[in-house]
């Protein structure tokens, strides 16, 4: 862990995010309910990650931190520093992912017209980034396509870092289990926000959010009544408490 730039969190909220960080982690299990779709939502980013074979690139958009800041602060929201244009520097480590997550592109053009949700929508961009101690706000989306008339499932989500070997690491300490019913062609939002505390084992770099689908039961074992597990990929930057705000296109460490 470095002790000069630090950083990092997860969000998302109602715009729906291609999921190029989303990818199923297991297969079928017994008594699995067909005809179930899981989304992860991400919004409200700070900027994106990308990971390839030459490291790790930290794209931070201080618009819309400074724009936080401002409504945290002093209660002005959608506060517009630089008048709509989008300021974006990039930080690196050399940090290397097995090839099932590198993300995005660094072909990729962060520019002044390039906003927070522009690379939401976009893999090329690569995965969503937040900060350590601010919201981090997280939707899953569970719809029922049949042929059941209505289901009945436990979602049950917890967010790790990233091993760079695709294994996890520590855990954020927020699990949350929610029950939700969903009837036939309709779509339940289920609420997986916390806000990650800043803990000195939680490495900065990737982060994986565990999406666990589940008959509903009384059973204290882990994995009782499984149908399905799901993961999404986020990114958290080095911690650092106030991030600075700098006017260079681009900045590497």
């Amino acid at each position: 862990m470095k002790t000069a730039l630090k950083t990092g969190v997860v969000a998302l909220l109602l715009s729906v995010y291609s999921l190029a960080g989303l990818a199923a982690a297991a297969g079928k299990h017994n008594g699995e309910v067909p005809g179930i779709e899981v989304k992860a939502l991400f919004s409200k980013n700070f900027g994106s990650t990308i990971t390839d074979e030459s490291g790790t690139y930290f794209n931070i958009n201080s618009n819309s931190y400074v724009a936080y800041l401002y409504k945290e602060w002093f209660g002005i929201a959608d506060y517009d520093p630089w008048q709509g244009y989008q300021l974006w520097s990039t930080v690196y480590e050399p940090t290397v992912y097995v090839e099932k997550y590198q993300y995005g592109s660094r072909s990729f053009q962060f520019t002044p017209q390039t906003t927070v949700d522009d690379v939401l929508n976009n893999p090329d961009a690569g995965v969503p980034l937040y900060f350590f101690d601010m919201p981090a706000g997280i939707t899953i989306a569970i719809t029922n396509n049949g042929p059941k008339d209505k289901i009945k499932v436990r979602v049950t989500t917890e967010a790790f870092v990233l091993n760079p070997d695709g294994s996890n690491g520590s855990s954020f300490g927020h699990q949350k289990v929610q029950d939700v019913e969903v009837l036939r062609g309709e779509t339940a939002l289920v609420d997986a926000s916390f806000v990650a505390e800043y803990r000195p084992e939680l490495n900065s770099g990737l982060d994986r959010l565990s999406i666990r689908i589940s008959h509903p039961n009384n059973s204290n074992q882990e994995n009782a009544g499984a149908i399905a597990s799901y993961e999404a990929i986020f990114c958290p930057p080095e911690y650092q408490k106030n991030v600075p705000v700098s006017l260079s296109d681009t900045v590497v460490f």
